[in-house]
């Protein structure tokens, strides 16, 4: 390494002040080449050990213990001994955030290894779930007789009832898992949003034309009376857009977060071939973003991974399309006073790339007092059904963004993802309001449409 003649003087001093060689016998001195003591396994492995993604990883700022955190779990995902039996408890941890992904400088998705081995195992309860809901009838059906009865059973009494008679069934989810009764569940539609924009519905003769622009919903948006479908729908019409709503099942996160990747797959074919003939794929949902983005990633086969990657690039969330759109609708103050907005920064939705154009639209709201949270990129812990898998880790989570919007006094904490809404309503209380930033868009563009109207009378 030093060269012969520079080493030989090593040597010499060395024996000169320790002509016993007990001062690190073997160690500056050795006839063992350097290169036996390289850990190859360690270099060959794509991670530093920088820890960078232990600085976002939320399950590590409550645990603060190696094995539960992103940079613990990638070596124990990655280690020859590997066993998902005897490290089950760990990589079940994961919120699937993809924080780590976003912030490692060699593109490490920590996230992603551990999906992979969760497939070597996957969730039976999970599974039967995700199969019904792709039948679809039944498991609509179901939902819809859930959204008509819950003021029944959403009520204190019967939530205790049901948060113990539902722990053996949510022990198959996991260890963890549970339906607590103190938990605000979102509101479920009664008439979803599918049948409440029936007429968006393609005809079956008209699938395959080109052109125009989709909106791919997702399964929050239809199942939950929340207004963010609505929303969306109303401020695409703003911008002088009529969006289909196609046939599209699951976009598949939950389906890959408990190990289905067959599942997934599958669902991603008929998302593929649905979405095909259009030129737009609008989404409101930061989670499927990402995920028809990331459909690439799902095949290894040429002509589908191209079909994949054909629809990626068409894919935009609603705060992209309204950035980037060409008309600039009227808008004007909808609430009676000013408010102080905060946007919570949905970890896929950022992992998807698309971080300033959310900012920039509440920005630009009247009546709107834009003030950036402390670690608005963090994640809040819901991670979809997570809040459900792990409720007590979730919440402990959810701690840290309370006291960021605590902080900065917000009124309003608006973010781009239906299932960051539900872990933020839960947590906030109705302390603050919680609402999508297409809400707040189309609540502008209507007051500024009211205020028209009544300038005309």
């Amino acid at each position: 390494m030093f060269g012969e003649d520079l080493y030989g003087l090593f040597v010499k001093v060395k024996t000169a002040f320790d002509p016993g060689n007990v001062l690190n016998p073997g160690i500056k001195i050795s006839e063992t080449p350097f290169t036996e003591h390289i850990d190859y396994t360690r270099l060959s492995k794509s991670c530093a050990t920088c820890a960078k993604c232990n600085s976002v990883c939320p399950v590590y700022d409550v645990f603060q213990s190696e094995d539960m955190s992103s940079r613990g779990w990638f070596e124990i995902v990655t280690a020859k001994d590997y066993s998902y039996l005897n490290s089950k408890r760990v990589v079940e941890a994961c919120l699937n955030c993809k924080s780590c992904r976003t912030i490692c400088p060699a593109g490490v998705d920590v996230s992603d290894l551990i999906l992979q081995k969760r497939a070597e195992h996957p969730n039976r309860l999970a599974g039967w779930i995700f199969r019904l809901q792709a039948r679809g009838t039944h498991f609509d059906s179901f939902l819809r007789f859930l959204g008509k009865t819950q003021r029944i059973w959403d009520r204190p009494a019967l939530r205790r009832l049901l948060d113990w008679m539902t722990r053996p069934i949510m022990k198959a989810l996991a260890a963890t898992a549970r339906l607590p009764h103190d938990l605000i569940l979102p509101k479920l539609a009664t008439t979803q949003l599918r049948e409440r924009h029936a007429d968006l519905i393609p005809a079956q003769s008209n699938q395959s034309r080109s052109g125009g622009v989709a909106y791919f919903h997702g399964c929050a948006a239809n199942y939950f009376d929340d207004g963010v479908g609505d929303a969306v729908i109303g401020v695409l019409r703003k911008h002088g857009v009529e969006p289909a709503l196609p046939p599209q099942r699951c976009s598949g996160t939950p389906i890959q977060t408990y190990g289905h990747q067959d599942l997934v797959r599958e669902g991603a074919r008929f998302n593929l071939q649905s979405l095909a003939p259009y030129e737009t794929i609008v989404t409101g949902c930061a989670s499927c973003t990402l995920m028809l983005k990331d459909y690439p990633t799902l095949f290894t086969d040429s002509e589908e991974r191209r079909h994949a990657e054909e629809l990626a690039k068409k894919v935009v969330h609603i705060t992209e399309f309204v950035a980037h759109s060409s008309q600039h609708p009227p808008m004007a103050q909808a609430a009676t006073k000013t408010k102080c907005v905060t946007y919570h920064s949905s970890c896929h939705l950022r992992a998807a790339g698309v971080t300033k154009e959310p900012r920039t639209i509440l920005s630009s709201l009247p009546g709107v007092n834009y003030a950036e949270m402390p670690d608005a990129d963090r994640c809040a812990g819901g991670a979809g059904t997570y809040i459900v898998k792990d409720y007590d880790t979730s919440q402990k989570i959810f701690e840290r963004k309370a006291r960021a919007v605590e902080q900065v006094g917000a009124d309003v904490v608006a973010t781009s993802c239906p299932a960051c809404m539900i872990q933020l309503k839960n947590g906030l209380r109705e302390r603050v309001e919680v609402k999508h930033v297409a809400q707040l868009l189309y609540e502008a563009y209507e007051a500024a449409e009211q205020n028209q109207r009544t300038a005309v009378q």
